[in-house]
């Protein structure tokens, strides 16, 4: 019974780190890249909930990005 209660709560608290990861890290990052891109016109404040999935798929794609760069100096890539 406590070990289900302990495994109920550890994915609990997992999910929710997941969910503020996402939506701190990759909405925040693709929010700001593309305002900042866009010298302030895009995407206005009002706008943000209409295009969440756009605004989080960059954030996404600029971490990809970043990793895959990482990765590829830690390779030798660039030397």
């Amino acid at each position: 019974m406590q070990d289900d209660v302990t495994r109920g709560v550890a994915s609990l608290l997992q999910w929710l780190v997941v969910v503020l990861i996402w939506q701190i890290l990759m909405y925040g990052l693709g929010y700001a890249v593309l305002y900042a891109g866009s010298l302030g016109r895009w995407p206005r404040p009002q706008w943000a909930d209409r295009y969440d999935d756009r605004i989080s798929a960059t954030g996404l794609a600029l971490t990809a990005l970043a990793w895959t760069l990482v990765a590829l100096y830690n390779n030798g890539a660039f030397a």
